[in-house]
C-alpha cells in the first residue's frame, strides 16, 4: 500500500493558501490574486530533497499524473499546495522578472482555495471564502492589486460593471472586497496565455503597468 505521504499527497481536498512574499517587498507591495487554484496548484508536492513538482499536470490537453519527483526521482513527498505554480506560476514568474520585480517579493493567492468548474466560476462559490482573503490581503496592506482573470476582477469591482479582463486590462480602479478599498489592475490570467500565446503581450504589458 502506499504511504501516509503519498495518500496526504494525493489529498484531493487540499486546499491553495494564500502566500505571502519570501523577502521584505519593500515599497513596491504588489498583491496579485487570480481566480482559482489550477491542478498544479492543487496537487504540488515537496520531495524529500526540497523541489517542487506538479502531481497532476496538463499535457497535450490531458491530464497526467506523476508519481515521483521530476528532478531528483524522489518517491518521498509531501502535500504543499501553493499558487500560481507550474507553467502558469512559471510565465508569472519570468515576466514579473522581466518587469523588475521578482517573485519573491510579491503577494500572491486566489478568489477561491479550490478548484472551480466553469459553470462554479462566480461569487456565489467562492463567497464564503473571501473574508479569508481579505484578512491576508489587510495585513499585506498592498499598494495595489492585480486582478488576474474575470473572478478575481468580479471579487473586487462593483456588481454594475463586467467582469472582463479583456475590457479592463492595464486599467486601474478603486475595488472593494470586505468593505476595504484597494487600488486595483486587471489583466489576463497566465493560463489563458498558455491557451492562446497571441495574448502574451498584453499579459506582459499589463504586469509591467502593474509594476510600475
Amino acid at each position: 500500500g502506499r504511504s501516509r505521504r503519498h495518500r496526504q499527497a494525493m489529498n484531493p481536498d487540499a486546499k491553495v493558501p494564500n502566500a505571502p512574499p519570501l523577502v521584505d517587498p519593500g515599497a513596491v507591495r504588489l498583491a496579485i490574486v487570480g481566480e482559482s487554484p489550477g491542478e498544479s496548484e492543487q496537487s504540488w508536492c515537496t520531495c524529500a530533497s526540497g523541489h517542487g513538482f506538479a502531481r497532476r499536470f496538463w499535457q497535450n490537453r490531458q491530464l497526467a499524473t506523476r508519481d515521483r519527483c521530476e528532478r531528483c526521482g524522489s518517491a518521498s513527498f509531501v502535500s504543499t499546495p501553493r499558487p500560481f505554480v507550474g507553467e502558469s506560476g512559471r510565465l508569472l514568474d519570468a515576466i514579473l522578472s522581466d518587469s523588475g520585480l521578482p517573485r519573491e517579493r510579491v503577494w500572491v493567492g486566489n478568489v477561491s482555495r479550490t478548484p472551480l468548474n466553469e459553470d462554479q466560476k462566480n461569487l456565489d462559490y467562492c463567497g464564503p471564502v473571501l473574508p479569508r482573503l481579505a484578512i491576508d490581503l489587510e495585513e499585506f496592506a498592498p499598494t495595489l492589486v492585480l486582478c488576474l482573470g474575470g473572478l478575481s476582477l468580479a471579487a473586487f469591482q462593483p456588481p454594475r460593471f463586467e467582469p472582463s479582463p479583456t475590457k479592463w486590462r492595464g486599467s486601474r480602479f478603486t475595488g472593494t472586497l470586505e468593505g476595504v478599498e484597494y487600488e486595483c489592475m486587471a489583466a489576463l490570467h497566465p493560463a489563458s496565455i498558455l491557451r492562446e500565446p497571441s495574448q502574451l503581450a498584453l499579459l506582459r504589458w499589463a504586469i509591467a503597468r502593474a509594476v510600475a
